[in-house]
């Protein structure tokens, strides 16, 4: 069984609970139809150019522009590879069943982004059957060597296992951040391991309705700083606190991916969206960073501990009792926490999770309905 082995840093929490209060003011910002259009639009562009450019392909952003306006005309491997995976993200909903991501589905994306090109596969679907070349990793004065073949089904099955976990009381960073790294670390795949390995990253949060939208172009960050994203994975192999290290990576880059979507939104729609970047008086410069650090403690208890009261918060912040329904009301306004009650009592619990919760039961009820017709 599967079990990953890493500790969650007081960095990794800071920036998880900051990623939530982000992605939160960005969910609930007033954005019109075009502007929709427009977002998704650019962050599949984004996504593609950075996720092959990370890999050494050169093309630019306009001529991965052009290719998706016109992917009938492909002349070489450099644009091939990046048809392949806008197919792949314009199509990310094929690559699951009922919610969930199967060893078959997985393969077939690997298929299509490997597609047409020179190691690629053409028909079979299947891991990898020989070894990795490990000198890639020794240039780099790697120590690591991937596993041998006859291992990766297991294992695979056992990360699709965990992956597939119905318990929502794992953050869907936490779920895609180990996605990434495990199969980087597994090379399953004789060809396309990272960009499959990024691809997934889209999907999980995709399902966990972290970015149901699909507005955050994460794989900018990898690309910014090749050698940064490499170093985070490949050193890290080796060492039992790699995953650890590697979480406080993931989680710094999506940090910094949400906050640039959050400030294009605001250009955008002509409206500062809520943003601690915005300037103020240092009075309330101080002011805004103490709201700021309050809201990330409630969400960072909440990713703890599942749940937080009113008595709760007080304590946790060290606030008045109005003070403290104020935070709980501005993160409720944000959909970043939602009010539940149960036998007279209040408390809140992280928005997303209960959507999960809600999204799982929906899954399950149609299941139920679709075997009851039969």
């Amino acid at each position: 069984m599967y079990i990953p082995n890493f500790t969650y840093t007081n960095k990794t929490i800071d920036n998880i609970a900051e990623i939530e209060l982000v992605r939160g003011i960005i969910l609930n910002a007033a954005i019109k139809p075009e502007i929709n259009s427009f977002l998704k639009r650019n962050a599949l562009i984004k996504s593609s150019h950075a996720s092959t450019a990370v890999e050494g392909n050169t093309l630019t952003i306009a001529e991965v522009n052009r290719i998706l306006d016109r992917p009938e005309v492909t002349e070489n491997k450099e644009e091939q590879e990046v048809l392949n995976y806008l197919n792949v993200l314009k199509g990310i909903e094929r690559y699951q069943e009922n919610g969930k991501i199967t060893e078959e589905l997985l393969l077939e994306m690997n298929s299509e982004i490997t597609k047409k090109t020179p190691n690629g596969i053409p028909h079979k679907k299947h891991y990898r059957n020989v070894h990795v070349n490990d000198a890639n990793f020794k240039k780099d004065h790697i120590e690591y060597r991937p596993p041998s073949p006859e291992h990766i089904p297991r294992l695979m099955e056992e990360l699709l296992k965990w992956i597939n976990n119905n318990s929502t009381e794992i953050s869907p960073i936490t779920v895609a951040g180990t996605a990434h790294y495990e199969l980087v670390r597994i090379q399953p795949f004789k060809e396309g391991n990272s960009r499959t390995a990024r691809a997934l990253t889209e999907l999980i949060l995709y399902l966990r309705l972290f970015d149901p939208e699909k507005y955050f172009p994460l794989e900018q960050y990898y690309e910014a700083d090749k050698k940064a994203y490499l170093n985070a994975l490949n050193l890290s192999f080796g060492d039992p606190n790699g995953l650890t290290k590697w979480m406080e990576y993931f989680t710094d880059g999506i940090n910094v991916s949400l906050s640039k979507v959050r400030d294009e939104i605001s250009k955008l729609i002509n409206v500062p969206v809520a943003s601690n970047n915005q300037p103020t008086l240092k009075k309330d410069h101080i002011r805004e960073k103490q709201i700021k650090m309050n809201q990330i403690r409630i969400i960072t208890f909440l990713h703890e501990y599942g749940k937080i009261t009113l008595e709760e918060t007080q304590k946790l912040l060290g606030t008045t009792k109005h003070e403290s329904v104020n935070q709980l009301q501005k993160l409720e306004e944000l959909s970043v926490i939602k009010e539940k009650k149960r036998k007279g009592s209040i408390y809140y619990i992280l928005k997303i999770r209960d959507d999960q919760r809600k999204k799982q039961w929906k899954t399950l009820f149609k299941k139920g309905s679709m075997n009851r017709k039969k």
